[in-house]
């Protein structure tokens, strides 16, 4: 009895330790972009080389608005599907950055 109490009590300290959270990775970028404003009512684009990182998760709907960061230069081979602020699917966060748009969230199954 006292060993199940300490073994689910380790467990979830465990299991934390072991998860990796690509739905914000945009604090571990090193070049954080020009951080300019984008999206919202006025359409506001990026340069070439960022994407528009929408606040709250709005991914641009409702025009909501966000900060320009940095496209990141390579991505960890991860599946963990996400959805595009384009509507399309990419394996991770990373890849949909790389592709210059924000992630929605997980991909939902067809």
């Amino acid at each position: 009895m006292r060993a199940t109490r300490l073994l689910s009590a380790l467990v979830p300290l465990l299991l934390s330790a072991c998860v990796i959270d690509l739905s914000d990775d945009d604090d571990a970028d090193d070049d954080p972009g020009s951080g300019r404003a984008c999206g919202g009512f006025a359409g506001l684009t990026c340069a070439a080389d960022e994407y528009c990182d929408f606040t709250f998760d709005e991914c641009g709907i409702a025009d909501g608005g966000g900060y320009c960061r940095a496209r990141p230069d390579a991505c960890p081979e991860i599946y963990a599907p996400v959805t595009g602020a384009d509507g399309r699917i990419y394996d991770n966060a990373c890849f949909a950055h790389a592709a210059g748009v924000d992630d929605c969230g997980a991909a939902q199954p067809r």
